[in-house]
């Protein structure tokens, strides 16, 4: 789902990405001959973030050329982001038989695995990168990550800083002031925060952990400001869309939907994304989210030189997916790295959930304001938000949240939402 900014603008698609809708919406048979075509096309929709797309475009360019390694190789990213993992898998593996000696793609392989939690198997890979090319820069981002959930602090600042210092990379960077954190070296992770800040000021990953570094260093007060839940944290209740005659009738199809839809792989309890089909319900609450969007973004202040206002995206790309619970053991506080923007719309709420007691919070949703990345404990700030059934919240994608738990038993459905950035 596409929608525009403060003012609504839009643009044009560029033509590359119209072939590509074209594309995706011709039968199998009717795809382009030349495999070169579909490599192109497929590049364009996984940096659209139009993974499923992508994919059937660059399975049309290996069936076309089977021997062809770099439509191998983005097949299987497009793949992993899809969430296809054994499939994403074994194209890697066929991408590395074809072209064993190209650390590249040793390196992405083992990306994939440090995301699937596979950090063995990854290790493996990515030193083989390094082992092809010391330079793999890629390689030893990855391996930052990997040596710092291990436990090998050092080695994460070493690997960490030759990709950062080498390459400038918005992961290596992320990663490395993670690392830094990790050691309380505020005034490192700081630096590395802030030149991620000028290359990209709509860093995600960058303001998310500067919140923390400015507290770590005394400046508790421009981290608060930073992450201001006070001023960018909305909510309120929607109104029943059009055809649904209330919100009980609109969430009881969106129950319904949510309770049906695919799962993820690795997490069932979580749908893939809603707003890749055209059901009727998601088609309503995409457009819910829009206008609500709409809003959010018109009564934020105009004249402002804090970074989430002054950098909002032109247009954003909307994806959705269901969370279905019935209990739900504690979980850490998180935010959405490749959002501007993210939300939440309750369906269906236990009632524990509903109640007017103060001091029950279970199933809650809690922002944290000041995040610990090492052994020592950091006094934060945290706001609660009590869920009701129609009730939507938007919040800033760099601000960390998190379901409490709860383990009274009782459906918990929500929908969350990211609004991607895009500046076509």
């Amino acid at each position: 789902m596409a929608m525009g900014s403060r003012k609504n603008r839009r643009k044009k698609a560029p033509r590359s990405q119209q072939l590509g809708q074209h594309l995706l919406s011709l039968p199998k048979d009717s795809l382009p001959g030349q495999a070169q075509q579909c490599y192109a096309i497929g590049v364009e929709l996984i940096e659209r973030q139009q993974f499923h797309r992508a994919v059937s475009a660059l399975k049309r360019a290996v069936e076309l050329d089977p021997g062809s390694a770099p439509s191998w190789t983005e097949l299987a990213f497009a793949l992993g982001s899809a969430e296809r993992l054994i499939d994403a898998h074994a194209a890697y593996a066929r991408a590395l038989e074809l072209m064993p000696a190209v650390a590249n793609i040793a390196a992405r392989f083992g990306e994939m695995l440090v995301n699937c939690g596979a950090t063995d198997e990854a290790t493996a890979y990515l030193r083989r990168a390094i082992q092809l090319d010391p330079n793999c820069f890629a390689a030893h981002a990855q391996l930052c990550w990997v040596a710092r959930i291990q436990g090998d602090k050092d080695a994460a600042i070493s690997h960490g800083e030759r990709a950062f210092d080498n390459h400038g990379d918005e992961v290596a960077g992320f990663y490395l002031a993670l690392a830094y954190l990790a050691q309380d070296r505020f005034a490192d992770a700081l630096r590395v925060c802030d030149a991620l800040l000028r290359s990209n000021p709509r860093s995600v990953r960058a303001l998310t952990l500067k919140v923390s570094a400015l507290n770590g260093l005394g400046r508790r007060a421009e981290g608060t400001g930073l992450a201001d839940f006070e001023r960018f944290v909305w909510s309120a209740e929607i109104r029943a869309p059009a055809p649904y005659r209330d919100l009980k009738n609109f969430n009881a199809e969106l129950a319904k939907l949510v309770m049906r839809y695919p799962g993820r792989p690795h997490d069932p309890s979580q749908t893939l994304n809603i707003f890749d089909q055209p059901e009727p319900a998601a088609r309503a609450l995409a457009g819910v989210v829009s206008d609500a969007v709409s809003h959010y973004l018109n009564n934020l202040p105009n004249a402002d030189s804090h970074v989430f206002l002054s950098n909002q995206p032109p247009n954003f790309t909307a994806e959705a997916w269901g969370t279905r619970l019935e209990r739900y053991a504690d979980a850490e506080h998180h935010f959405h790295q490749h959002a501007w923007i993210s939300g939440v719309y309750y369906v269906e709420l236990p009632e524990f959930v509903r109640t007017t007691n103060p001091a029950d919070l279970d199933g809650c949703l809690e922002f944290c304001r000041f995040h610990s990345y090492s052994d020592n404990a950091v006094e934060s700030d945290t706001m609660v938000i009590r869920p009701e059934p129609g009730l939507l919240v938007l919040f800033p994608a760099y601000a960390y949240h998190r379901v409490l738990k709860f383990q009274r038993p009782g459906r918990r459905i929500s929908i969350a939402f990211n609004l991607l950035p895009s500046d076509t």
